[in-house]
């Protein structure tokens, strides 16, 4: 995102299938957006508003928009109304209440409001109650349309406390249940939507509007990673974007595929998803699992849809771990339809991290079937680790499949020893077949990054974090703090602004001392989780993660988060990749709330055409 200047406006992005249409339009709001000759935004009235005007929501579409109440009141953040019947977010900051409250309104009375997870009820109170006043609050609107059904939910994304514990961050942490389009309008209107002060009677406070993003393209299919706390059991989730960038949860509360009952292989993790739509159009969601204390096998579910029901089938695992063997555990399959070849039992095949922990080896092993429930025959090592020395001396995982001008590309994880953890980068792997894969020789085509790093050097006022160095910090990054001295004492946020003495960010935090330190996200391990074609651009998917460790070399906290990287190059190699920081909220695995993380996120594959 190029950097406009000192941030005194409002940054506007518009993805319309295809392009992502940017602007940056100062305050006080005067001017519009327009897109392809059609004014889809207008910025105008006596207050800071945007205003977008819809004659039929003929797509499904999510707007997002971050705003920071400005003084004591009541004010719609984000809505739909039509006629005398309203559908918002009201940021509040009346009184020692601060926070967001939900509501459905009719004839000027609030009928409905909706708090996390009571759902809509008639009773009062805030979604989203903060201790702090100077914190942005983003929020999202998704209006998603099927056939002649239009249905819609609201979603907040923000965290803060007055002193430092453990659930500190800054996620996705509220989802609406879905409402009905005809419960919040008369069908006959045409509706619009709402962001920011509309000088209504019921507004007496302003708004600073940071950004407003909005996509209407086709819907994007992801799964990833969850689970409620540290400990807790692995479930498979269900996400979906407008763009292939911000990703919100299908579900707010259930699992896509659920870990399963005490005694069952997956008991304690069903994660690490694949999801293949055959030429029949079913689709085969592959996954690691394993029970509780136990080793990781590899199983698969598949629905006749991509929203499921997902069904586990009967004879998992399809592959299971070889104690004593270089395969003593399995994870992270990876699974193409190779359409055309010659050998019906290669038509499916799978890539998978076969490792051993003591001593710790990763290789990437081959299985081949006739059909995605097999049976499935393992054809060997198709990579193993590299030199001594090397970026993956350690071993290579799961690789991300890639079949570009007849032969086979693998972009892989590959380890080296980096402390006492090691770190993970990106390789490439190329050959005729999956069967023997050869390194391309380049070494590690992303790694981990020299971004920011740096010690808080005094007291942080509200947003703003003082620091001793700001080098390799960058605008809407994301950034983790983290205490020397005790554990889990973090939070996640992102970046509103670089200054020579430090960084603000779009929310506050509290109860950091001298002690923290400060580390931007590319500062981590890597793991790669797509690579595809987007437009004229390649865009490649991977998770970063770390275990940040204090001074005394204990373990502070462990962070994930997946980031999109991006070049502009003719083939996968032509250019380097680099992080494409946007101005969208961060969707951090945290130890709470991390059932709504975006770790190891997957996206569909279909099957290749040679």
């Amino acid at each position: 995102m190029a950097e406009p200047g000192e941030p005194s406006g409002s940054f506007l992005e518009h993805f319309d299938g295809s392009e992502l249409h940017t602007a940056w339009i100062a305050q006080p709001p005067e001017g519009v957006l327009v897109v392809d000759s059609e004014v889809v935004l207008e910025l105008g009235g006596p207050e800071p508003c945007f205003l977008a005007r819809e004659t039929s929501f003929a797509r499904s579409q999510l707007w997002v928009a971050c705003a920071r109440p400005e003084g004591p009141g009541v004010v719609p953040l984000l809505g739909l109304e039509a006629g005398a019947t309203a559908a918002r977010i009201v940021a509040s900051a009346s009184g020692e209440r601060t926070g967001l409250a939900v509501e459905l309104v009719q004839d000027g009375d609030v009928v409905a409001t909706w708090s996390d997870p009571e759902g809509w009820g008639t009773g009062g109170g805030l979604a989203l109650e903060t201790l702090v006043r100077d914190q942005y609050l983003t929020v999202g609107l998704e209006v998603q349309v099927r056939g002649s059904e239009r249905r819609l939910r609201f979603l907040a994304w923000s965290r803060a406390t007055d002193e430092p514990t453990f659930d500190q961050g800054y996620r996705l942490f509220l989802v609406t249940d879905w409402a009905p389009w005809e419960s919040v309008f008369d069908v006959e209107a045409a509706p619009h939507m709402v962001f920011g002060d509309t000088s209504g009677e019921d507004s007496d406070g302003t708004l600073a509007i940071e950004w407003v993003r909005f996509a209407d393209g086709p819907r994007v299919d992801a799964w990833a990673n969850g689970k409620e706390r540290a400990q807790a059991a692995y479930d498979t989730r269900h996400w979906w974007s407008y763009d292939g960038d911000l990703f919100v949860p299908a579900s707010g509360e259930r699992p896509a595929l659920p870990h399963g009952r005490k005694g069952e292989w997956d008991s304690h993790y069903a994660k690490d998803a694949w999801v293949v739509q055959d030429e029949d159009g079913l689709y085969y969601l592959f996954h690691s699992g394993k029970p509780r204390g136990g080793v990781y096998s590899i199983g698969v579910a598949f629905s006749a849809n991509v929203d499921g029901p997902w069904i586990k089938y009967e004879g998992n695992p399809i592959l299971t771990a070889r104690p004593g063997t270089a395969e003593a555990g399995l994870q992270f399959p990876t699974v193409v339809v190779d359409s055309d070849n010659e050998d019906p039992d290669r038509r499916w095949q799978m890539l998978y991290d076969g490792y051993t922990a003591d001593p710790i080896q990763h290789a990437i092993f081959l299985a081949t079937a006739p059909h995605p429930l097999g049976p499935w025959t393992r054809r060997g090592r198709a990579l193993g680790p590299g030199e001594p020395g090397s970026f993956d001396e350690l071993g290579c995982a799961g690789g991300v499949p890639l079949f570009w001008e007849g032969r086979w590309e693998v972009w892989y994880p590959g380890l080296r020893r980096f402390g006492e953890t090691g770190i993970w980068s990106v390789g490439r792997a190329v050959g005729a077949s999956l069967d023997t894969l050869e390194r391309d020789g380049f070494g590690p085509r992303v790694t981990q990054q020299a971004g920011g790093e740096g010690r808080v050097d005094g007291p942080m006022r509200g947003r703003f974090v003082p620091l001793d160095d700001t080098r390799g910090f960058r605008r809407d990054a994301v950034v983790l703090l983290t205490a020397d001295h005790v554990k889990n004492n973090y939070t996640t946020s992102r970046i509103r602004r670089v200054r020579e003495d430090g960084i603000e960010l779009y929310h506050s935090v509290v109860g950091f001392g001298v002690s923290t330190l400060v580390r931007q996200f590319d500062r981590a391990s890597l793991w790669p989780r797509r690579i595809l074609r987007a437009g004229d651009e390649w865009w490649l998917y991977v998770n970063l993660f770390g275990t940040f460790r204090g001074a005394e070399g204990g373990v502070q906290t462990f962070d994930e988060n997946t980031a999109l990287l991006k070049h502009s190059g003719g083939a996968p190699t032509d250019d380097a990749f680099e992080f494409d920081w946007l101005a969208n909220p961060p969707i951090a695995r945290g130890v709470l709330n991390n059932d709504r993380s975006s770790e190891n996120i997957s996206l569909v594959s279909v099957p290749v055409r040679r």
